[in-house]
């Protein structure tokens, strides 16, 4: 990785576990705040936002139901544009924020 990301203290295993669960159809994008993955499609599913301090993710689909599967996820914020909106979490329990990634990757089109 060209940035010296932290990713709460898990780094670049993060990153390749995330990579993993998404498959071959997306491309990890290395920014100066995170990584993006983005589908073959040109549509980007996720930024994983580099923090010390949080796992944080940014997710442009919706995340339903995410209380339920991940109750010590904190939503951040909803920034909505027309015709794209995103959606900040930040979470402590690597599980659970694994758990927002599948159920984000359902509702990817």
């Amino acid at each position: 990785m060209s940035y010296p990301y932290v990713f709460f203290g898990k780094g670049k295993k993060y990153v390749q576990m995330i990579s993993r669960l998404l498959g071959t159809d997306f491309d990890a994008l290395e920014e100066a705040d995170g990584i993006s993955f983005i589908h073959v499609s040109g549509k980007r599913l996720m930024k994983l936002i580099d923090s010390k301090d949080a796992f944080k993710v940014v997710f442009d689909v919706p995340v339903p139901d995410m209380h339920h599967q991940a109750p010590t996820v904190r939503q951040i914020n909803v920034k909505s544009d027309p015709g794209h909106s995103q959606w900040l979490y930040e979470g402590d329990i690597l599980e659970e924020i694994i758990t927002l990634i599948e159920i984000a990757l359902k509702n990817f089109e």
